[in-house]
């Protein structure tokens, strides 16, 4: 796809790093897909661990997914049709910046089992939205029909890395910000795509002037996570000296407009934090592959205002 690049990833327990070049482009660069961070006409480079399938995507993309529908089996997923839709809006500068950008995707669907789609029984789902002045404005259509197809589906729309949004949200609808992403989640159950459905979404003006600190917020909350991740599977008793990484990991619980003015001291706190326990926990001096891979992980975070990490472990 035009709108995504990726590059061969070899992972092992422990982190690794990947690397790719973004292409350049006059209109729009690259996001991370799991960090949050902005290419274009360079390279690449982060650390990544076990369960991650690191990316890039062009910045404002309608990126189209299919989540489980609650009860659906993982078995012979793709003779069924789509009962659940999930378009996620992939990071963009202009989120960030007040400027303005636009995106689209096409789901196509069938029976799953016949050919028919050869003749033309299938339905296709547009998702487009435009973007300006910190409003989404999203229509999704559909045209088309197959034997079989659903009369109506659930449409998820999700938004990485942003603030909480207001959304318009008819009877039975649910807006959630979500842990994972960073950012907010809203389900719309029963639409009857072949009517056409538009919707509104504006990032809460109250964050208007802390914009900037989601950059990278998403990678840094990954982190956080394995880095915490480690240390609980070695037992390291919760106190003071992880209280700030805590915060980090639980970044999407506490948010508001006070807390993402304080995210990068945050950030730089839980650096420190995590520093000093490298430095004088007995565990961890004795556990140099736990403590290589938590200095793996830090480093790919810091910047460079944050005091050197320790050579100890590398």
């Amino acid at each position: 796809s035009s709108d995504t690049a990726a590059a061969g990833f070899q992972q092992a327990l422990g982190a690794s790093e990947w690397s790719v070049v973004a292409p350049g482009a006059a209109e729009r660069g690259w996001v991370d897909r799991l960090n949050g961070d902005f290419f274009n006409g360079m390279q690449a480079t982060s650390t990544y661990g076990i369960h991650d399938v690191p990316g890039l995507v062009r910045e404002g993309a309608v990126i189209p997914m299919r989540p489980r529908a609650r009860g659906e089996s993982s078995l012979a997923r793709a003779a069924k049709p789509f009962m659940v839709l999930e378009f996620r809006i992939a990071p963009a500068q202009a989120f960030y910046t007040g400027g303005s950008i636009s995106g689209k995707a096409e789901v196509v669907d069938d029976d799953g089992v016949t050919l028919d789609y050869l003749k033309g029984s299938q339905s296709r789902t547009v998702c487009e939205y435009t973007f300006e002045g910190g409003k989404f404005n999203f229509k999704i259509s559909q045209t088309g029909d197959f034997e079989g197809k659903p009369s109506s589906a659930t449409i998820k729309l999700s938004f990485p890395q942003l603030p909480p949004m207001s959304i318009q949200v008819p009877a039975g609808a649910i807006v959630d910000y979500n842990r994972e992403l960073v950012g907010s989640i809203a389900t719309f159950p029963s639409i009857s795509l072949s009517e056409g459905f538009s919707v509104e979404a504006t990032i809460d003006p109250a964050f208007d002037q802390v914009l900037p600190n989601f950059v990278g917020l998403a990678g840094r909350v990954r982190r956080a996570r394995y880095i915490k991740d480690a240390l609980d599977d070695l037992n390291t008793p919760y106190g003071d000296d992880r209280a700030n990484l805590t915060s980090v990991v639980l970044a999407a619980t506490e948010m508001s407009p006070a807390f993402a003015a304080a995210l990068p001291d945050l950030w730089a706190s839980a650096v420190k934090q995590v520093q000093a326990l490298l430095e004088n926990n007995k565990d961890l001096r004795k556990d140099t592959r736990r403590a290589k891979f938590i200095v793996a992980m830090l480093r790919a975070g810091v910047e460079h205002e944050v005091e050197p990490l320790t050579e100890a472990f590398v």
